[in-house]
């Protein structure tokens, strides 16, 4: 989980020498990088002539590794002691977590990941060899089987990207949009595809990678305690290991379930890159465990957990809940967000796991840096407030537009219920998500049946109650304007009970309202949202469904139709703050409306 371009200081050599040693036979010495003859490793892959058709080469230092960036391509050397590690790796070792690492970052970003090429020793000295596969071709086999000058290192190839271009530089500049923090919560693996080999040992192997990382918490705690001048972390952590044991059967019944894949492991702003084809998550988790090389097999949402947490530690909290918004409201498997009962524990973990970092590399620094102290009382925070409960509540917005409930929803959200905030879900984003379109001129004409809108509603009232039961607040969006939408908010009321009141708020437009009847009867009903545009595509009025006198509604006494009487009603011309401040007001009577200034 070491940051992969934060850089560190390159240890002082003894006696005036570079202390480098050489591999033998695969056999490692007591340095920590290998020479060859007077010339070491590091000094032969940042010269240009150890490269082919290469100008230039720039080298960043790593906790982990060391990358070499020529004009194509980018050269991963895993370090021999990683800063984390107690313990040296072989070149086996080395060469068996390159392997684990590659199948990772194939899956995370198969047009970056090439493939693992060797370096090798010969009389007039090192050179990399290319003869190796990188796509698997039985003649580049041959080639690479005929050649047996000992190999002394293993190199991670990779297509170049721009090591700049990380998020974590971006927002130190500019916060991510609403639009931009989608795009991030779409890295995370959702679909387990490869859930066919799953077994129920799977979730012994994940707790036990858990369990380590909290054993390797213990010692430090009073260190942390003495640096953030806070002494709850002790009790922080013993929370955090009651939790683990108790969520024991949770996680075995995900892993039968299918829920378990191989997962990223180092989720993070630092590990986001922008390529021109896209954000891509480069430099998994492979081995951080003791001395495993295999890759991290666990919980999707702990990569999440892992990404909200250091959104949080930075400041970003309005960005983390929109992160943490759109993954539970894009999962295809609405029953997989029962996973939301573990999200405390991962924050806490990630949180405090980075903190850990961050205090193993100022230790090893001769100068103080204040942004990384910042960070590190930010991950404290965020561990510490991980734990901490609150009062689930359910909000529904219905009413008016899609583009006026979601601004309402974005804002509110972050404010609303424990960490990282209230999962807001839309009927228009789940409705996306069945199709697997990015847009709305995407979806099929199938798309604008009833019964598509009959399971969408469905979908999120099944996500809504498994978040509820999690601990956690929901904000449900849509038009709900159709009795099977209604009865469906009636029964997630029935099936949570009466601990969790629904606080259902109706947004109207007036002068939209008066725009559409202003024209008459000659064009089709005005038009407010995609819903409402599919039951014009069928040729039926927005509210052409009736309800019957025997129905338990949420809306209004039986048998009167679309009364409203028990829905609050909101002004949506007014100001997005001023909503936010009724909104307030309604679910906690003690809200002091605050000034535009601070919601935007």
């Amino acid at each position: 989980m070491a940051p992969l371009i934060s850089p560190i200081e390159a240890q002082k050599p003894q006696n005036g020498k570079q202390d480098d040693r050489v591999h033998h036979g695969g056999r490692s010495s007591v340095a920590a990088l290998p020479l060859v003859g007077d010339v070491g490793l590091l000094a032969f892959l940042d010269d240009v002539k150890s490269h082919t058709m290469t100008k230039t080469v720039e080298r960043v230092d790593a906790a982990d590794c060391v990358l070499f960036l020529t004009d194509r391509h980018c050269y991963k050397l895993r370090r021999e002691m990683p800063l984390e590690q107690t313990h040296r790796l072989s070149l086996v070792q080395r060469r068996e977590r390159a392997l684990e690492e590659i199948k990772l970052g194939k899956s995370f970003a198969p047009d970056l990941y090439l493939g693992l090429v060797p370096v090798r020793l010969r009389e007039d000295g090192p050179y990399i060899d290319h003869t190796a596969a990188e796509d698997g071709s039985n003649r580049s086999v041959r080639m690479a089987g005929t050649n047996t000058d000992p190999v002394i290192e293993w190199l991670i190839k990779m297509r170049r990207y721009d090591v700049s271009k990380s998020l974590s530089k971006s927002v130190e500049i500019y916060r991510p949009n609403f639009t931009e923090c989608h795009k991030l919560a779409d890295l995370i693996a959702k679909s387990p595809e490869a859930a066919q080999s799953v077994n129920h040992q799977k979730a012994d192997v994940w707790q036990q990678h858990l369990a380590q990382m909290l054993a390797r918490f213990s010692p430090v705690v009073r260190q942390m305690e003495q640096k953030t001048k806070k002494q709850t972390l002790r009790a922080c952590l013993n929370r955090a290991l009651y939790r683990l044991g108790a969520l024991q059967p949770h996680l075995e019944d995900r892993s039968k379930g299918g829920l378990f894949v191989e997962i990223h492991g180092n989720v993070g702003l630092e590990n986001v890159v922008q390529t021109p084809k896209g954000l891509r998550l480069v430099n998994p988790a492979v081995g951080q465990i003791e001395s495993s090389s295999q890759a991290w097999f666990g919980d999707p949402l702990y990569d999440l957990a892992s990404l909200v947490a250091e959104m949080r530690a930075r400041g970003l909290n309005r960005q983390a809940n929109w992160v943490f918004s759109h993954y539970c409201n894009n999962l295809l498997d609405s029953h997989a967000v029962d996973g939301l009962q573990a999200m405390d524990l991962y924050l806490f973990v990630s949180a405090f796991e980075k903190a850990r970092q961050l205090s193993e590399l100022q230790s090893v620094r001769s100068s103080g840096n204040s942004e990384e102290d910042g960070q590190f009382r930010g991950y404290m925070q965020t561990a510490r407030d991980s734990l901490v409960q609150d009062e689930a509540k359910l909000l529904v917005l219905g009413g008016s537009t899609q583009a006026n409930r979601s601004h309402l929803a974005r804002l509110l959200a972050p404010i609303i219920g424990r960490m990282p905030g209230a999962a807001y879900m839309s009927a228009y984003q789940e409705l996306l998500s069945l199709y697997d379109v990015r847009h709305e001129s995407d979806l099929p004409p199938s798309a604008h049946r009833r019964s598509v809108w009959h399971l969408v509603y469905r979908r999120l009232a099944t996500k809504a109650q498994m978040a509820l039961e999690a601990g956690y607040s929901v904000i449900l969006s849509g038009a709900f304007d159709s009795p099977s939408s209604r009865q469906n908010l009636t029964l997630l009321q029935q099936e949570v009970g009466p601990s969790i009141q629904l606080q259902a708020f109706h947004l109207f437009d007036p002068v939209g309202e008066q725009k559409a009847s202003g024209q008459g009867e000659r064009v089709q009903p005005f038009i407010r949202d995609l819903e409402h545009h599919s039951r014009a595509v069928a040729g039926k009025p927005p509210f052409e469904d009736s309800l019957s006198r025997d129905s338990n509604l949420i809306l209004g006494s039986a048998g009167e139709k679309l009364d409203w009487t028990n829905w609050v009603e909101l002004d949506a011309s007014r100001s997005v703050s001023m909503l936010v401040d009724q909104v307030l007001g309604h679910i906690n009577p003690v809200w002091v409306p605050s000034t535009e200034g601070t919601l935007h």
